[in-house]
């Protein structure tokens, strides 16, 4: 049994926390889905320096508001 985690979960797995943790207006504008992908373009792009970072660039990209850290 293979049991590595690729990036691929781990996105996905972040996209389902954060989505949880989003007030039930959002939650309801953008599903897990949409924010995983939002968080694969900013590991992709490279800009972002930890999960915060990729977080708030995810966010910001579905253009949620996002209170700086």
């Amino acid at each position: 049994m293979d049991c590595r985690i690729t990036t691929t979960n781990v996105d996905g797995e972040l996209a389902a926390y954060v989505h949880g943790t989003l007030p039930q207006t959002w939650r309801s504008r953008c599903d897990v889905r949409a924010i995983e992908i939002a968080l694969e373009r900013v590991r992709l792009g490279g800009n972002a320096r930890n999960v915060d970072e990729r977080v708030r660039g995810a966010l910001a990209g579905l253009d949620m508001p996002v209170a700086p850290s």
